[in-house]
Formats: C-alpha cells, sequence, structure tokens
C-alpha cells in the first residue's frame, strides 16, 4: 500500500463501521453503531460475533476519515486484542488509493 492507506496500530487519535480483513482488501462485517463494537468483538462477551473466538484475532477497523477508527483500534487493545489496528486515513484514504469497493 502507499499513501496514507494501511493499517495502523498503536495509535491515540479517534466510530468504525466495520472491520477489515487487510488481506483480502475488503470490508467483511459492519458493525454499527459505534458503541457496539467492543462488546461484538471481545471474545468473551456473549453477544459477540461468531467470528470473535480468540484474542490473538487481527482486528482491522475503518471509518470515513481515519480519526475514531484509531480511537476503536485503541479500545479495543485496551480489551487484550493487541493485534487490533486501523486504516490510516480511513474510507477516503481507501478510495484515494484506489482499492476495491464493493457496493
Amino acid at each position: 500500500m502507499s499513501g496514507d492507506c494501511g493499517p495502523r496500530s498503536g495509535s491515540s487519535q479517534s466510530s468504525p463501521h466495520c472491520q477489515v480483513s487487510w488481506s483480502r482488501s475488503e470490508c467483511t462485517r459492519p458493525i454499527r453503531p459505534r458503541n457496539h463494537l467492543e462488546r461484538r468483538l471481545d471474545p468473551t462477551s456473549t453477544a459477540r460475533i461468531p467470528e470473535a473466538v480468540t484474542h490473538d484475532i487481527q482486528w482491522i477497523v475503518i471509518c470515513e476519515g481515519g480519526y475514531s477508527s484509531s480511537l476503536a483500534a485503541r479500545s479495543l487493545r485496551e480489551l487484550g486484542l493487541f493485534r487490533s489496528a486501523d486504516v490510516i486515513g480511513g474510507f477516503q484514504a481507501w478510495q484515494r488509493a484506489r482499492l476495491p469497493v464493493t457496493h
């Protein structure tokens, strides 16, 4: 990846709308609203999604501009999901980089 679109971890900046499977470069499961993210991805939560089976999964979150997803990724790391990251520049950067978008 080039430019400002790529996974970022350890950020302390800032509502993701989906997590991204970076290896396949596609949004795989939208989670809305933002305040549902932690309980849906925490493997110890009774409200978790089926994919959230271990703390070792790498969740990559994305939002429109990249700020809210930074906060969300940090929150996930605080839950013990240490491989969580976000997309630098968000969906806007994704589009600028001409990465695939399926409607």
